[in-house]
């Protein structure tokens, strides 16, 4: 059986290893901090959050540029010509271990003709009081390569849902949605301040983010705090709009930050890993009271 149900005190989190290593729910006392699978819709996008592995983001048609070469990966999100959010949550997964409060999952990702070959492992721990999400990625592959690592959970209640979190500057996207020019963040896009979600239409990843947000909703008396580990600097913000849903994804990059980096710009996010060599952080979300 590849869905693994955990629970701890009030808490309770199903896993899917076969479906991306993705949670299909996390909930509290009946109280949905993510939103969950809807038990039938196979699309990842419909889980309550999925791995980002071995990047975040969109990679620009779906290629990048490092130490003087070119290399190509699958344009994976019809009809747009990038490759987005890497082979992860569209991979099954192996369950590795697992018992009533924990599991842990291993995507192998090693074939001679992959670009990026790598392990990666999600360890998810359940306590009482919180969920924390360990990643890590190994190179696998015979020289330096780029990688990145993340989490996409989605949130619903939107129209009751407000949103805080402390970053430094935007990435502006190009007409293919494509960050291009960092810019600090205008009013119209501030959650600095305890935010309504619904006031925002974002789908951008913010700059130095300092690893805390928290998302409320007051008429429930619910809250979550997100907190994540120095890997984790840079925060994706979506509220598309019209939707009954929006997106707070700590991750460690920037989108097209293989390129980006490439091109000399700093504070990508973007860890060049050496053959055998390792990247991991936890990501931490604790249910509190509404404030």
């Amino acid at each position: 059986m590849t869905q693994q149900i955990l629970s701890a005190g009030g808490l309770e989190l199903v896993v899917d290893a076969a479906r991306g290593g993705s949670i299909m729910a996390f909930r509290q006392r009946g109280f949905d901090l993510m939103r969950p699978w809807d038990g039938v819709t196979e699309d990842p996008r419909a889980y309550a959050s999925f791995p980002l592995v071995p990047f975040s983001g969109r990679i620009d048609h779906a290629s990048f540029r490092f130490n003087g070469r070119s290399y190509a990966l699958a344009a994976n999100f019809p009809p747009e010509p990038h490759a987005i959010h890497g082979d992860g949550w569209t991979s099954p997964w192996q369950v590795v271990a697992a018992d009533t409060a924990s599991a842990e999952l291993e995507l192998i990702h090693d074939a001679p003709g992959d670009v990026l070959r790598y392990r990666a492992t999600q360890i998810f721990w359940l306590y009482p009081d919180h969920l924390e999400i360990a990643m890590s990625l190994t190179n696998r592959g015979p020289e330096p390569m780029p990688f990145g690592l993340g989490h996409h959970p989605y949130f619903g209640d939107r129209d009751q849902a407000r949103l805080s979190a402390q970053v430094s500057g935007v990435w502006l996207p190009d007409d293919l949605n494509v960050p291009r020019q960092l810019e600090p963040v205008p009013p119209l896009w501030s959650f600095r301040q305890d935010r309504p979600v619904d006031e925002l239409v974002l789908d951008h990843v913010f700059q130095g983010w300092n690893g805390k947000a928290r998302v409320d909703w007051p008429e429930a008396g619910r809250g979550l705090l997100i907190d994540a580990d120095e890997l984790y600097r840079h925060l994706v913000v979506y509220v598309p709009s019209g939707r009954p849903f929006f997106c707070v994804e700590p991750v460690s990059m920037i989108g097209d930050g293989f390129n980006l980096l490439t091109d000399g710009v700093k504070d990508t996010g973007v860890r060049v890993l050496a053959p055998g060599e390792s990247m991991r952080g936890s990501i931490y979300f604790r249910p509190v009271a509404a404030s």
